[in-house]
C-alpha cells in the first residue's frame, strides 16, 4: 500500500479516537493493512488543511467548497426521490425523466473530476462528497415517507429498491475504478448516513436486503459483545493479545474490535 495514503489517513483517523481507539500510529497502520488491505488505496487521500487563523491547529481532511453545481446535483436527486414518494413508489415516465436528467448531470461532473485529476484524486473526493449527499437524502426520504402514512416495511423496501437502481445506473454509466468501486460494492456507504453502536439504522438493510429479522440480528450482536467483554475481563492472555493489537481500552471491546478479523 502507498505510504503517502496511509500517512494521511492515519493523521485523519487519529482525530477520531472514539471510532478508532488505537494507541499508536503503527496500530492504525496495521489495522488498515490487515482489515481492508488494498481498499485503503482506493479511499480519497486526506489533504493538509491550512486555516486562516494561524492559531488554530492544522489538520487533515477534504477541503471542499459548496458550489452551485453540487447543490444542483443534490436538488436533482431530491426531485427524483420526491417523485417516487408522491407516486408511492410507482414512479412512471416522469420519475424516469427526472432520474435521467440527474444521471446525465452526475456523469458530467464525475468525468470532469476525472479529467481534472492532475497529480490529485479529485474523482475520489467527488464521490466521497456525493455519496454523503446521497446518504443524507435517503435518510431524509425515510423520515418523510414514514410521516406520510406508508408503513416502515414498505418505506425500507422502496428505499433500497431505489438505491439499487442508483447503484446499477452509476455502475453502467461510469468505469468502476478507485473509490467508486467501493461505493458500488458496498451499498451501506451511500445508503446510510450514520450507523450507531446499537445498529438501529441498519433495520431497513437487514429486513429489505438481507431478508432477516432485525431484532434477532441486534440481539445476536449484543450477545456477541457481552460474551467478548466477559471473556476479556476473565482471560489475561486475551487482554494481552488485545493490547498487542494496539487497542487503548483493554477492559471492554469497542465495536471496531468486534469487526476486526485479527480479534476474531
Amino acid at each position: 500500500m502507498r505510504r503517502s495514503v496511509h500517512d494521511n489517513l492515519i493523521q485523519f483517523l487519529r482525530r477520531r479516537q472514539e471510532l478508532f481507539p488505537f494507541r499508536r500510529d503503527l496500530d492504525i497502520r496495521q489495522f488498515l493493512g490487515d482489515t481492508i488491505g488494498r481498499s485503503a488505496d482506493l479511499c480519497p487521500t486526506p489533504a493538509k488543511i491550512f486555516l486562516l487563523d494561524e492559531i488554530e491547529p492544522d489538520g487533515y481532511g477534504f477541503p471542499l467548497n459548496r458550489t452551485p453545481a453540487l447543490d444542483e446535483l443534490g436538488t436533482r436527486f431530491q426531485r427524483w426521490l420526491d417523485e417516487h414518494l408522491e407516486q408511492r413508489g410507482n414512479g412512471g415516465d416522469r420519475a424516469q425523466d427526472i432520474f435521467n436528467g440527474y444521471l446525465n448531470f452526475v456523469v458530467k461532473l464525475a468525468r470532469n473530476a476525472i479529467e481534472a485529476s492532475v497529480l490529485a484524486d479529485y474523482s475520489a473526493v467527488f464521490w466521497l462528497l456525493h455519496s454523503q449527499q446521497v446518504a443524507q437524502l435517503f435518510t431524509g426520504f425515510v423520515r418523510r415517507a414514514s410521516t406520510s402514512g406508508i408503513s416502515r416495511e414498505e418505506v425500507d423496501r422502496l428505499k433500497y429498491s431505489l438505491h439499487a437502481k442508483w447503484i446499477r445506473a452509476i455502475g453502467d454509466a461510469l468505469p468502476q475504478k478507485g473509490f467508486l468501486t467501493l461505493l458500488v460494492e458496498n451499498p451501506l456507504l451511500s445508503a446510510e448516513e450514520f450507523v450507531s453502536p446499537d445498529l438501529r439504522e441498519l433495520r431497513g438493510y437487514v429486513t429489505a436486503v438481507m431478508r432477516r429479522d432485525h431484532n434477532e440480528v441486534r440481539s445476536a450482536f449484543e450477545s456477541l459483545r457481552e460474551r467478548a467483554t466477559s471473556l476479556l475481563q476473565r482471560d489475561r492472555l486475551l487482554r494481552r493479545a488485545i493490547e498487542l493489537l494496539g487497542y487503548a481500552d483493554k477492559t471492554e471491546l469497542p465495536i471496531l474490535a468486534l469487526l476486526d478479523p485479527r480479534v476474531r
